[in-house]
């Protein structure tokens, strides 16, 4: 084995993490870029799983204020439970004031999540990205939010909450980016 490169045991990424974490780094080991990175940052992802089972708009994720600099990318995973499992995979861009959903893919059988939002609840002064649910279908939810941190050191970055039912509209709070989700994309 040449120095500066791992042998693969053919662990998976987080079992090879736990096996490297244990023991000492080789002198060789230790210089930067001879590695690929192992050591993932801290509050790079964050994740939730969640059983809905009714219509309507599901908070996913918060952030504390409002209009600053935290885009993310959103992964959305149904299982099957009720109907078959879809797959949202959005980018968030949040530029203060410009805010805007972007869908990457997406793939299912039954179009259960149609649209998503950023809200903004002032009284809090708390920002929910929300999906919407369709259907009276129960299933398991995985949420997951990657790259959410702000140049700030993760202050004021989305993180994942188990999904909690609200209203379409409230008083106080207010829509700040909606995307209508495709059912498969690209076609």
């Amino acid at each position: 084995m040449r120095a500066g490169r791992l042998r693969d045991t053919g662990r998976s990424f987080c079992c090879t993490r736990k096996y490297r974490k244990g023991r000492k780094r080789k002198k060789s080991e230790r210089k930067s870029g001879n590695l690929l990175n192992t050591d993932i940052v801290p509050g790079y992802i964050s994740c939730s799983y969640s059983f809905c089972e009714q219509h309507g708009w599901y908070r996913i994720a918060k952030t504390e204020g409002v209009y600053h600099d935290n885009s993310c990318l959103i992964s959305a995973k149904r299982y099957y439970n009720n109907m078959p499992p879809e797959y949202q995979k959005i980018q968030f861009f949040g530029v203060y004031t410009l805010r805007k959903f972007i869908s990457i893919s997406s793939a299912s059988l039954m179009h259960a999540w149609t649209k998503i939002r950023e809200t903004w609840d002032e009284t809090n002064n708390v920002s929910y990205l929300e999906i919407y649910q369709n259907t009276d279908n129960a299933n398991m939810w995985l949420i997951s939010i990657e790259d959410a941190l702000s140049p700030e050191g993760n202050i004021q970055s989305w993180k994942t909450i188990p999904s909690v039912l609200t209203q379409e509209t409230i008083n106080g709070v207010k829509v700040l980016a909606l995307l209508e989700l495709p059912a498969n994309n690209p076609a």
